[in-house]
């Protein structure tokens, strides 16, 4: 909506943040998760609630054709949809729960990588150069020609999905094509109802979806965006938005401003450098392959991360951007 609505800032994302928190947690609950207590979870959305209804109840308030009649906005898009304000609630925080801290922790561990990769910037600055120059605004269009700029965030989104774990909930008696018998190749049976929790994070880390390194295709443990430029991930390989039905409908917006922001960055800036901390630390050096599995190889060379539903430096990330 075109307003804003007064409320403690402090006090609305201390809750949005518990209730994150606690979300994460009932995932790895799994089956116990009935058994945690909600009286702390029902108080935060109490707050959450209170912040989004005045919102829900201004748009319900407008009539059809007032509502086409209005710029668009989500919100009042999906008042067209449905007149629910449960429904329209239950949209705009799943909006809020997937868009918040996502771009924002992408971009950290970028600029996190990058601060070890010099040769990495200095070629992402020449192709900016080339394609919008030092001052000016980059289009939908210049981004996407910016071929090592889209390597470089589908690098660091296989590296640092921003929604390392999600779930789904079979609707009807199914199955998977793999994961049981001996050898852990035969379908598994998955019963209506049965919710599977799974790791986006570790699933673009298995062995089995790189071919061996070479000079085109990288050790897998490295940030390396050449690698894109021949290798080509099945999709349900590499899904950091998801796939199918499901997939992310922010997507595009996503990697669109996370590219405009890098190429603005830039712009300015010749060279990143990490502070404090991460110096001890080195991703370019992870330990030898064959040495360990590869997600052990991968995050035990970088700065420490949690997930609170997003993926995220579980300290502050120092980095110094020099001109």
């Amino acid at each position: 909506m075109a307003r804003t609505y007064e409320y403690s800032n402090n006090e609305f994302a201390s809750a949005f943040g518990f209730i994150q928190k606690f979300h994460t947690r009932l995932l790895r609950a799994g089956a116990v998760s009935g058994l945690m207590p909600r009286g702390e979870l029902r108080q935060n959305l109490k707050t959450f609630n209170a912040f989004i209804e005045p919102f829900v109840e201004e748009a319900l308030q407008l009539s059809q054709s007032e509502l086409e009649g209005k710029p668009w906005t989500f919100l009042q898009a999906i008042a067209g949809y449905t007149r629910d304000p449960k429904v329209i609630r239950d949209q705009i925080a799943s909006v809020l729960l997937a868009g918040r801290d996502t771009t924002a922790c992408t971009l950290s561990w970028l600029l996190y990588e990058l601060a070890f990769a010099p040769h990495i910037v200095e070629a992402l600055r020449k192709e900016i150069m080339e394609h919008v120059g030092p001052e000016d605004a980059p289009g939908f269009t210049e981004l996407k020609e910016m071929r090592l700029l889209q390597h470089t965030i589908n690098e660091t989104l296989r590296l640092y999905p921003a929604v390392p774990l999600n779930v789904r909930e079979a609707f009807e008696d199914t199955s998977l094509p793999r994961g049981a018998g001996v050898d852990g190749d035969e379908p598994v049976g998955i019963l209506k109802g049965t919710s599977i929790v799974y790791s986006t994070q570790f699933m673009q880390l298995g062995d089995d979806i790189y071919p061996p390194a070479d000079e085109k295709c990288p050790d897998p443990a490295l940030f390396e965006p050449s690698r894109w430029e021949t290798w080509r991930p099945d999709n349900h390989t590499y899904i950091p938005f998801n796939a199918g039905p499901r997939l992310c409908a922010g997507q595009q917006f996503a990697i669109t401003e996370i590219g405009y922001t890098l190429v603005r960055i830039l712009q300015q800036i010749s060279r990143i450098e990490p502070r404090g901390e991460l110096l001890q630390c080195n991703p370019r050096k992870p330990a030898p392959m064959g040495s360990a599995s590869l997600p052990v190889r991968v995050y035990e060379c970088r700065a420490a991360m949690k997930n609170e539903v997003v993926l995220q430096p579980a300290e502050p990330i120092t980095l110094a951007f020099l001109r």
